[in-house]
C-alpha cells in the first residue's frame, strides 16, 4: 500500500556540540518528554537530528506544549521548521528483503524532491517527506510502479 499523511512539518535540531558527544540526544528527548511531545519519524547525522512530531504543527495542533518544546530546544541548538510537507509511506511485508525494491521506488521518484527518508525501524514500511504540492503525483507514481506493474 502507498499512504499519504498531509500537513507535516520537519523539525531539524542542529548543533556542532552533538559531534562526538554523548548525551545530547537524551537532552533533546528529555525536553520533548517534559512538554509531552511525541515523535513520529526521526533521522540523525553527526550534528543534526531531523524529526516529525506525531501531531503535525500546521494542522491546528500547535499547542502551547509544542511551542514551549520548540522554545526549549532553541536554547540548546539551532532549530528550523520546514513546512508544507507530506509524509508518503510504502507499507508491505518484509520490504527490507525485497531485492531491487529500492531501485523501483527511487526510479519512480527520480523527479521528486525528497526531504527526508526513514527506513529500517521495522521491516514493513519506508517513509519519506516530499513537498505538499508534489505528494499526490508521488502517490500516483508509486502506485503505478509498485502495485499496477505487478
Amino acid at each position: 500500500a502507498v499512504t499519504r499523511r498531509c500537513h507535516q512539518e520537519l523539525v531539524t535540531i542542529h548543533t556542532p556540540k552533538m559531534k562526538g558527544a554523548n548525551g545530547f540526544m537524551s537532552e533533546v528527548f528529555a525536553i520533548l518528554d517534559e512538554y509531552d511531545v511525541s515523535v513520529d519519524l526521526i533521522t540523525t547525522s553527526e550534528v543534526a537530528i531531523a524529526l516529525t512530531f506525531d501531531k503535525p504543527l500546521n494542522a491546528g495542533f500547535l499547542s502551547s506544549s509544542t511551542k514551549n518544546a520548540l522554545e526549549a530546544l532553541r536554547r540548546i541548538a539551532d532549530v528550523t521548521v520546514d513546512e508544507n510537507l507530506d509524509l508518503i509511506t510504502i507499507v508491505g511485508n518484509h520490504l527490507h528483503t525485497s531485492a531491487g525494491l529500492s531501485a523501483q521506488i527511487f526510479s519512480a521518484l527520480q523527479s521528486v524532491k525528497i526531504r527526508m527518508v526513514c527506513y529500517g525501524a521495522n521491516p514493513h514500511n519506508l517513509s519519506f517527506l516530499v513537498d505538499s504540492d508534489a505528494s499526490e503525483e508521488t502517490v500516483i507514481r508509486l502506485h503505478e510502479a509498485l502495485i499496477l506493474s505487478q
